[in-house]
């Protein structure tokens, strides 16, 4: 039976150019302009009203946007500190973790510690036993046409719920081999042809050739550091050699950004007084309030306390802001 509706004839405004026709797809719309999701804003718009964010959300919503940016190009972090349990090894990992969870996937943490580093006991393994000396034995085969990507799973160590993969440091405590500079180099030409973003924790020495071919492949530099006062002065240490060496090693110091890790929950003042004494020498100085999710053991980014993830974010956000 033939259908009652009219026949849709062109009317005489109808424009032929092609590249007038409309679009049925919706653009994007910026994450700022969206309605509040936190709080009691964020409460009264589930019930039907349009409240814009507040000051907090805008702040965090811009975060993740530096977080979540994508940029030409391979970068590399170098997080360091010349004193021991500074706080390098979390910062690392909670870094990796923020980038790939909001950025995607491609985002390497890599042990660069001259001997035995503690970057794969503080994260989850793979099911094998691979350190970065196992894949400086077939770095030339990464760097080949036929290599693939997926084959990376034998040396790296993915984080299931943090996206990011690991590259530890040998841990064999009757291995007396020392990584050196030119293995950095191969070792760094494969991670920044399968990763966006590599983050390279560093040993406690500033004289290793490891440290200075890390530093020369480095375009962000994270002075890591707790509450105590020696982590604290070996920060600046660290400034003072990044100083010392160069033109490109220089210009990192003046743009680093210090990660400051409150020892315990009531260093919350002394964290500022550190803040404000390393603040005329770097670009960014950032506070992250104790955590006891961070004392020992693995580091999952969920585990953490709500104000520790969100002090994380934002120390991943002013890190990208250097790129």
């Amino acid at each position: 039976m033939p259908s009652s509706a009219p026949a849709l004839q062109p009317s005489d405004t109808t424009v032929w150019d092609i590249d007038s026709a409309p679009s049925f797809i919706a653009t994007d719309s910026s994450l700022a302009d969206a309605p509040a999701t936190h709080g009691w804003r964020g409460m009264l718009n589930r019930i039907g009203m349009h409240l814009p964010p507040g000051p907090g959300e805008v702040a965090e919503r811009d975060d993740l946007a530096a977080v979540s940016r994508h940029w030409i190009g391979s970068r590399t972090i170098a997080v360091v500190n010349q004193k021991g349990g500074a706080n390098k090894t979390p910062t690392v990992a909670l870094l990796a973790a923020q980038f790939a969870r909001h950025g995607g996937a491609g985002v390497l943490a890599w042990d660069n510690n001259e001997a035995m580093g503690s970057l794969g006991w503080r994260t989850d393994g793979a099911g094998h036993d691979s350190t970065a000396l196992d894949l400086l034995h077939h770095a030339n085969h990464f760097l080949t046409a036929d290599a693939k990507a997926a084959e990376l799973a034998a040396f790296v160590h993915h984080q299931a719920q943090d996206a990011y993969d690991v590259l530890r440091s040998d841990e064999s405590p009757s291995n007396t081999h020392e990584i050196t500079g030119a293995e950095v180099d191969a070792l760094h030409r494969v991670a920044e042809k399968y990763y966006r973003l590599v983050i390279m924790d560093s040993g406690n020495s500033t004289r290793g050739e490891n440290w200075a071919h890390m530093i020369a492949h480095t375009d962000q530099i994270v002075i890591a550091t707790t509450t105590e006062s020696d982590k604290a002065q070996g920060g600046v240490n660290a400034l003072k050699t990044l100083h010392a060496g160069g033109p490109h090693a220089g210009e990192l110091a003046r743009n680093a950004v210090v990660v400051i890790s409150e020892l315990l929950p009531s260093h919350s003042t002394k964290a500022h007084a550190i803040a404000q004494e390393y603040a005329p020498f770097v670009r960014e100085v950032t506070i992250v309030p104790f955590d006891p999710h961070l004392v020992q053991g693995r580091i999952h980014h969920r585990q953490l306390r709500p104000a520790t993830r969100r002090a994380w974010l934002h120390a991943a956000a002013l890190v990208s802001q250097g790129f």
